[in-house]
This record gives structure tokens, sequence and C-alpha cells, in this order.
């Protein structure tokens, strides 16, 4: 492999200075030999090992990201979650490249959607390569999220829906999901404190402390709430409980108010799962605060959409009202047109979340949030949607490397 530079063995020639304009690695030497052509051809530094993600795990543990990098996945059992692995060793503004014998469109699409640039078929063609490494190279990095100030306070997001069964609860958990995904510190409030969902649908022991906090709110600091909240390894944060029906809960709206404070003061997103029973003890909202308002196509959800569209227009700070249609497709709840709702309600339809009791049985069997039992599904879709509605300004959230691209090393 003359001109080939073995970075398996010399990991330090990845440098700590200025960053090499690609690197390959690659599981043979005729792949390798292709690539290195391709470099030359652009007036690249060689720079392409025999080797594959093991290899470019220990290049990258000790250097600079390289601009662009070409992997191959051949022998990866999980190539997305190894391709997350090694999304941690990496700069801002890396662009990859995957290389494999598999010619599975599936496999092409998900990597797409997972934030890589191209996936390329062996045997290597030289053209197709240099044609994909001059699209990588000349592509502008996604500018990264505005992080807020460390002394803005949080915005909430209240999530209600307008009668039983609409799936409120469950798209609360996977916008909270969502926007964990993105590196935004956020918390999910489960208000339904005896047959709450929120544990239920992330597999999770609920907590012990939120209901001390509703109660005796005085006594409650952020440190207190840190300790209540069940904390997932993405950095999503749960606050919930599941008291018995024979318990007898406090009037919570100065309690709600003063919990909410405190998670302002701690948190970007607060996630506030409403049941509709309970809107009166709401606290006043803030203007950026939003209302999401879960309802079908039938006349009863029709009606009560209507009243608490109403309701919360009234407040003394009205926050803005955004509705969701579901489970659209589903003919037990199709009674009334979308148009009739848009009409009464006086706001569009935002989204609608497609009927798919399939995926929804996973996700509950699973303890899984809809959106991440199927990130590729149409409620995955819906729900980034929603999102793109509610954090205009940030990036949609998609694994490994485009995450990485906005949080930085």
């Amino acid at each position: 492999m003359d001109g080939i530079m073995d970075l398996r063995a010399t990991s330090l020639d990845l440098g700590r200075g200025e960053r090499l304009p690609c690197a390959a690695f690659l599981s043979e030497s005729a792949s390798a030999a292709v690539a290195g052509r391709a470099m030359a051809a652009r007036g690249w530094p060689v720079a392409a090992a025999e080797g594959g993600l093991d290899a470019a795990a220990t290049a990258l543990s000790s250097g600079r990201t390289p601009a662009v990098l070409l992997l191959d996945l051949d022998g990866v059992a999980e190539p997305l979650a190894a391709l997350e692995r090694l999304a941690d060793l990496c700069e801002p503004g890396t662009r990859v490249i995957a290389v494999g014998s598999a010619n599975d469109v599936a496999l092409f699409r998900s990597l797409l959607a997972a934030g890589i640039d191209d996936y390329l078929t062996k045997p290597l063609a030289e053209p197709a390569l240099a044609e994909a490494l001059r699209r990588a190279s000349e592509r502008p990095a996604p500018a990264a999220a505005p992080v807020p100030a460390a002394d803005a306070a949080g915005r909430a997001v209240v999530v209600v829906g307008v009668r039983g069964g609409v799936g409120a609860s469950s798209l609360a958990a996977s916008l909270a999901a969502l926007r964990a995904g993105e590196g935004r510190p956020t918390v999910l409030v489960d208000l339904d404190l005896q047959f709450g969902a929120a544990a239920l649908a992330f597999d999770v022991e609920p907590g012990r402390g939120l209901l001390e906090a509703l109660a005796n709110p005085e006594r409650v600091d952020e440190l207190f709430l840190q300790r209540a909240a069940v904390k997932l390894p993405d950095g999503l944060s749960i606050l919930c409980a599941e008291e018995g029906p024979e318990r007898r809960l406090p009037a919570r709206q100065e309690g709600t108010a003063l919990v909410m404070e405190r998670l302002r003061a701690g948190f970007e997103t607060l996630i506030l799962d409403l049941p509709r029973w309970t809107v009166a003890d709401l606290p006043p909202l803030d203007a950026r605060d939003q209302v999401v308002l879960v309802t079908d196509y039938t006349l009863r959800g029709l009606r009560d959409c209507v009243r608490l569209a109403r309701h919360f227009r009234g407040l003394a700070s009205a926050p803005q009202i955004l509705v969701v249609a579901s489970p659209v497709g589903d003919p037990a709840r199709t009674e009334v047109a979308r148009a009739d709702v848009e009409k009464a309600v006086g706001v569009p339809v935002s989204v609608e979340m497609p009927f798919d009791p399939k995926l929804f049985t996973a996700a509950g069997r699973n303890g899984r949030p809809a959106f991440a039992a199927g990130p590729r599904s149409g409620t995955a879709a819906a729900v980034r949607r929603l999102g793109a509605l509610l954090f205009p300004g940030t990036a949609p959230p998609v694994p490994l490397w485009r995450r990485v691209l906005a949080r930085g090393r």
C-alpha cells in the first residue's frame, strides 16, 4: 500500500493542529487504495487505512477529527449503534460517508435519516467516491443551535387531551424524548398524580417527591426537585407519581406555580402532561409558553376542544394554542372533518397523528415512547413536525453526527 498512511499504527498523524480534510478506515486494501487515489486527485494528503470502526476509534481518540470520514460498515452487526458510539469522539463539522457490501435500500435510508452524508456500496468506484467526497467537503456544516443564557427561564409546553384515549400522554412523552434527544435540558412533568402514564411510557419507577412538592411548595428547592426526578441516560428528567386512588390530593395551583418556577430555573424545556380536569389548577403561564390541545375527529372531541381553547384564550397571559388531531385514520373516531375542527376552534390543525395500533402496542410492551419505538414511523415524523413548530430555530432531533455537530465535543 505505497503512499497510504496507516492511521492504526500512527494515530498521532491525525495531529492536534489543523484538521485533515479526509481520512478513510476501510476493511481491505483494495478499497483503501481507491480512497487514497480519490484523495490524491483532490490534492489532499492521502490518509487511508485498512481497518474499520475499531481502527477509526483508536485514531480519533488521540488526534483531531478529519473534516470528512470514510467508514467501512462491513462486519458490523449494528451499524447505527456503532456509529453513534464513534460520534462521541468527533468534533463539530465532521461529515461521514459510509461504505459497505450490503446493497440495502432500508439501510441506506436509515443511515441518511441518522445524518450520514452518503452510503457507497463495494467494490468502490473511484468516480462515485470522488463525487461523494466533493459533496461532503463542500456542504456547509449546520449551524449550532443557540444555547440559552444561564439565567434564561425555561419554557413550558402544556399537553392536554380534550378527551380520554386521544394519546395526549403518549405525545407528551414523545415530545420530551425528542427535545432531550436534541441535547436540551428537559423535564417531563406528569400532573395526573394517580393514573399518570409517564413512568410506564419510559419503564421507570415513579419518583416519590412530586406530591410533597405540590403539597408543601415552600419547603421545596431546586435540589429537592433534582432528587425527586427520575433521570434517564439521554438527559431527560421525569417528575411523576402513582398515588393510590384513595389518596386525597392537595389543591395544586400554588404548589404547581412554585414547582414550575423552580423547574424553569433548571431546565430549558418543561413538558407538562396536564389532565383536562385539572386545567383550573394550572398557574398563570408565561407569554412564551404553549398549549397543545390533542383531539380526535369526533363531536365530543370537537365540543371539548372548543371549550378548552376558549379557556386558555381567556387567561391573563394567553399562551399560543396548537391543535393536534389523533388518532387520524381510526374509523371509530371519524365523525367530523378536519375543516370543521379548524373552523370551530379558530386554530388550524398543526399535525395529524396517524392511527398506528401496532406501534403503540409495541411501545407500551417495551416501555418506550412511540417516538423512540418507531423512529422511522409516520408517528415519529408527525412528532418531529410538531417539534419544529414548538421549537423553531433548533435542529430536528436526529441521532449521530448531526447531533454531535450541534453540541460540539
